[in-house]
Formats: C-alpha cells, sequence, structure tokens
C-alpha cells in the first residue's frame, strides 16, 4: 500500500507544460479573437512601422515575422483564424535559434500581446483547413494564433500616429535650435561683440545638450527658448552697432509698387532715371539694373516685404544700402557662394541682384527651391541669354 510518505514533493510535480504568466492571462481576457478583414502584407506593414515604438526586440521581430508569412490570405478574412502551427524543430532551423532561445522569443511575444496560444491534449502543434484543402479556412489546430495583431490593428495604427505626430514636433524643435544657433553666429561673423567669448561657451554648452537630449521635447523646448532669448539679445546689440557706423537710416527709396504695362513703360522708365539722377547716380549705371525688372519699381520695402531673411537682419525703415550689408549674411544662410554673387552684380547691378536674391529666398522659404544656389545661378544664366523677366516672378510673390 502506498501512503503520502512514499510520494516526495518532486513526485507531485507536473511536467510538459508550459507556465501561464500575468501578462498572458491579462491579454486572454482581453482579446476577443474578432477583427475586422485585411491581407497578410498589410497586418506585416503595421507590424513593422510599430515594433520600434513598443520597443520589439529584433529577434522577436523575426519570429513574428516568420509565423505571418507562413498564413494564408483566407486566414485574415473577417473573424477568420490565423494559425500556425510549425514545431520548434522547424522554427529553431529556420530562425537558427536554439530551443532555449525559441521559448523565451515565444514567451516575450505572447506576454506582449502579439500572439496567443492555442493549446489542446498534449499540446502537439497541428492543424486542419476545410476539405483539407490548403487555401480553405483553419477549422481546428493547436499552435500560434496571430489574431491578436489583427485585432488590435487600430491601436498599433494610433500608436504609430501619435509617434509620427512627436518626432514631426521633435524635429521641428531640433531645426529651430539649430537655425537659431546660426542667426548667432552670423550676427557675431557680420559685427564684433564685446561678450563673444562667453555667447561661443554657451552656444557651444546648448550643442552638447542637444546631443544628450535630442529625444526630450521638453529639453528642446527650454534650448530653442534659450537659443532665442540669445539671439535677440545678441541682435540688440549688433544692430546698436550698426546705428553707430551707418547714420542714414531714413525711408527715402520706400514707393508704391508700380506694375509694368504697354502704356505706362517708357514713363516709368523715365521717372526711374530721374530719380537715380536726383540721387547724385548716373544714369548710365540704371539702364542695366532696369532691363531685368522691364519697368517694374523696386524698393527696399518691397523686398522685405518678400525676402524673409532680409527681415530677420534689419527693421523696416531700411535703405538699399543697408539690404546690401546684410546680403552677405542671407547668402549665407541660403548656402550662396560669394563668387555667384559678385558674378550677378556685375551682370545685374546691385539692385537688381538684390532682388533676384530675395526672390530666391522668397522661394527657398516656400519650399518651392531645392538648391537656392542653383536657382541663384540660374538667373545669371538666362540673364546671358537676354530671356530673364523677374518681373513676373515679382508680381506673382506680392499677389499671393
Amino acid at each position: 500500500m502506498i501512503t503520502d510518505c512514499h510520494i516526495s514533493k518532486k513526485n507531485t510535480q507536473f511536467t510538459g507544460r508550459r507556465t501561464i504568466t500575468k501578462s498572458e492571462f491579462f491579454w486572454s481576457k482581453k482579446l476577443t479573437g474578432q477583427f475586422k478583414a485585411t491581407t497578410c502584407s498589410e497586418i506585416l506593414t503595421v507590424f513593422k512601422k510599430v515594433s520600434p515604438e513598443l520597443n520589439i526586440s529584433d529577434s522577436v521581430f523575426r519570429f513574428i515575422e516568420l509565423l505571418i508569412k507562413w498564413t494564408r490570405p483566407v486566414d485574415w478574412e473577417e473573424n477568420g483564424f490565423p494559425l500556425v502551427w510549425l514545431s520548434n524543430q522547424a522554427l529553431c532551423d529556420i530562425l537558427g535559434y536554439d530551443l532555449r532561445k525559441l521559448q523565451r522569443i515565444r514567451k516575450k511575444a505572447i506576454d506582449a500581446g502579439l500572439i496567443t496560444m492555442c493549446e489542446v491534449g498534449t499540446s502537439k502543434r497541428w492543424g486542419k483547413r476545410k476539405n483539407n484543402d490548403p487555401d480553405q479556412a483553419v477549422i481546428a489546430g493547436c499552435g500560434f494564433n496571430l489574431s491578436p495583431l489583427a485585432e488590435r490593428r487600430e491601436e498599433f495604427e494610433a500608436i504609430i500616429r501619435d509617434a509620427e505626430s512627436y518626432r514631426k514636433q521633435r524635429d521641428a524643435l531640433k531645426f529651430a535650435c539649430h537655425g537659431w544657433k546660426r542667426k548667432i553666429l552670423n550676427l557675431l561673423d557680420y559685427a564684433g561683440h564685446d561678450d563673444k567669448a562667453s555667447i561661443m561657451e554657451e552656444i557651444a554648452s546648448f550643442s552638447s545638450q542637444l546631443k544628450r537630449c535630442s529625444q526630450d521635447i521638453k529639453t528642446l523646448m527650454r534650448i530653442e527658448c534659450s537659443l532665442q532669448k540669445m539671439f535677440e539679445k545678441t541682435e540688440a546689440a549688433v544692430n546698436d552697432e550698426i546705428r553707430e557706423n551707418n547714420v542714414d537710416m531714413s525711408p527715402g527709396d520706400d514707393k508704391n509698387v508700380t506694375l509694368y504695362t504697354n502704356t505706362n513703360k517708357h514713363k516709368i522708365y523715365n521717372n526711374v532715371i530721374a530719380q537715380e539722377a536726383n540721387s547724385g547716380q548716373t544714369v548710365d549705371k540704371m539702364i542695366p539694373d532696369q532691363d531685368v525688372m522691364n519697368g517694374f519699381i523696386i524698393s527696399p520695402a518691397l523686398i522685405l516685404k518678400i525676402a524673409p531673411l532680409f527681415r530677420d537682419w534689419i527693421s523696416d525703415r531700411a535703405t538699399w544700402s543697408d539690404l546690401e550689408n546684410v546680403a552677405p549674411c542671407v547668402l549665407h544662410s541660403l548656402g550662396i557662394h560669394q563668387s555667384a554673387w559678385k558674378e550677378a552684380c556685375d551682370c545685374f547691378g546691385i539692385k537688381q541682384a538684390i532682388t533676384a536674391l530675395a526672390i530666391v529666398n522668397a522661394r527657398h522659404d516656400k519650399g518651392l527651391v531645392k538648391s537656392a544656389g542653383g536657382l541663384f545661378r540660374s538667373f545669371i544664366k538666362i540673364h546671358k541669354k537676354n530671356e530673364l523677366h523677374l518681373d513676373k516672378t515679382l508680381y506673382g510673390l506680392i499677389t499671393k
């Protein structure tokens, strides 16, 4: 007769049974197995996008990807049964993992709510399709159930949208931070500053923080705000220096924009010549300046209206001399070489060159041009063929 004393505690332990974790129990209660019709490729695409946001490891991703590829199109019809019954040996051979690693990967996938296990009897994996047709639906089986991937698809897509929105906000802040840095450095290049060394140290400190905390939006917002304040402080100091060196700040050149027509062509042209002659400039210099504009009168106010980079450097009360002074800073910001600027000044004259630069800035700011330098040089090439008409471009910019 066998009594309790003959049965050790070790012998009372069941074997051959997989341990159910709390996470698996949670998902078994939450998931229903019902989902809208989809396709294998759509499920795989969504899973690829959401994996980084869910911190899915490469090994788990490969495991799920393999299971998805072993399903049939009919499995993903509405409330279908996407079951895969590959054995452990087959999975180890395909993935190149040993059994223990495969078991760990399977546990992670189950705990993450990506798959569930259909286990019947001895838990040996098997499956049966309708009429034993491989293209028919699964009617019974024991293996990996992939229905959570389809059931949670809307949840995954919401996670992807939120992550994309977060990345866009983060990238915009990083771009703004680098923009403020460039503006500050341009200001320091343009004019001397008593605190230049300390400002450079602060910029270097902010650059270091950007590298360390490039994913944290709150930190990026704080850095962007600090850089903006630094720019405003530096700009005020540089503007004071500019006012000391440039006495003439009157807007005497500002005129209302007059459009070119066949009836007023000669009247406009003669008026412009008279204005330039009264200001002490020679008529000979004015003639080539107006060739490209076809009678369209340009003024500093018009340049400031269409070109945001010029507005960043000078106030609304500006003269052509002010625009010429800040042109090197605008060229630097747009990535246009000084040689192109010198060639444009030789071809157009300084006012026409400033106007061409303003047009390039306006189109580049609207995202219509990838290479600002390429567009600026193309103006020079077209002008040499006597085919450049900037008046039409200006008219389009000021009427939009």
